[in-house]
């Protein structure tokens, strides 16, 4: 790896951590929420803005392929709209331009993600438990090499 390359990647890693505030939200039953999936695809949005101005994509000599990863919940909630993760994601690559996005599960690609949505539950004094949701993304190569990773907590109050 040559020091440019070196320096990009760890300037990346150094500005990955990205505040994301939602309004107080809870899902209810139908999962349907908008101030919540509006956090959740306003920081998968920041976050793959960043993944965008990558070296990976940033120098390549011609627009790499990506397979955009199924979204990993690891929150229990099954009602939780992740499908906006998704979404967003494929919105910023495709206004990007900077990458070919392949379907998942095609076989030969230059790069694929691993998103994961994770939450921790929080207090906001009054009591009442609200979770905060850690959206992570990492960027693999073919070979299943991290060549980035990004990750934005959204506060649920």
């Amino acid at each position: 790896m040559n020091r440019a390359t070196l320096f990009f990647t760890l300037a990346f890693l150094s500005f990955s951590l990205i505040g994301c505030q939602a309004k107080q939200a809870t899902i209810g039953s139908s999962g349907t929420n908008s101030d919540i999936s509006q956090s959740i695809a306003d920081c998968t949005a920041r976050i793959s803005l960043h993944m965008m101005q990558s070296p990976a994509f940033t120098e390549a000599e011609s627009a790499p392929s990506i397979v955009i990863g199924k979204i990993t919940n690891t929150t229990g909630n099954d009602a939780l709209p992740i499908h906006v993760a998704e979404n967003a994601m494929i919105k910023v690559v495709r206004e990007s331009a900077k990458a070919n996005i392949l379907p998942y599960g095609t076989g030969e690609f230059d790069y694929t993600t691993h998103v994961a949505i994770h939450d921790t539950t929080a207090r906001n004094g009054t009591k009442k438990q609200y979770p905060d949701y850690t959206i992570r993304v990492q960027l693999l190569n073919y070979y299943g090499e991290v060549v980035g990773q990004w990750s934005a907590k959204t506060s649920s109050f």
